[in-house]
């Protein structure tokens, strides 16, 4: 007798994910309300996708990034690690700060900057296409500008003309519940 063995093999299908979250960031100054989309593809466990949120914390900015996500284990509760990088695009409030002063000049430059986080969390599957996850993590983000300060002296009509750029680097905890299509 001539022994046979079969081998299964999972069929692999590269598929369309839309994963949507809300949340907040905790840090040492507050904690803000928080929202995200990310649009993408799946390989079996793994997800790469392009994101764009919404983050109150400290000066209001919209973060676009590359997201990846790995979903360890079998069954329908699994565990789930993540990882985004990408820019942080403050959105300009010219209450706090105008792009332009009352006689026309420039007054203040937003800097797009880095973006990044890294966590871990749990993903329930609901049905066939529909899954629950929630997630926590540490989140950073940097918020830049420069002020362009022009100074006229009185006397003998000098002007002066100086810049200054000061960082912010916001350092909190993430929490999110979301849904991935």
């Amino acid at each position: 007798m001539i022994p046979a063995l079969c081998f299964a093999q999972q069929k692999t299908v590269i598929g369309y994910t839309n994963i949507t979250e809300a949340g907040v960031l905790h840090g040492k100054s507050q904690t803000a309300f928080n929202v995200q989309t990310i649009n993408g593809i799946t390989f079996n466990q793994t997800s790469i996708g392009l994101g764009v949120g919404l983050d109150n914390y400290g000066y209001k900015s919209i973060p676009v990034f590359i997201d990846v996500r790995q979903k360890l284990g079998r069954g329908a509760c699994k565990l789930l690690v993540y990882v985004d990088a990408g820019l942080n695009v403050p959105v300009r409030n010219n209450d706090l700060l105008p792009a332009k002063w009352d006689d026309g000049n420039e007054a203040y430059r937003l800097h797009t900057n880095f973006y990044g986080e890294a966590g871990i969390g749990i993903n329930n599957k609901i049905n066939r296409k529909l899954s629950l996850h929630l997630t926590a993590g540490f989140s950073y983000k940097h918020f830049s500008y420069t002020e362009h300060s022009q100074i006229w002296y009185s006397m003998p009509y000098l002007f002066s003309s100086r810049n200054a750029t000061y960082g912010y680097y916001y350092r909190r905890l993430s929490v999110r519940l979301g849904l991935q299509f």
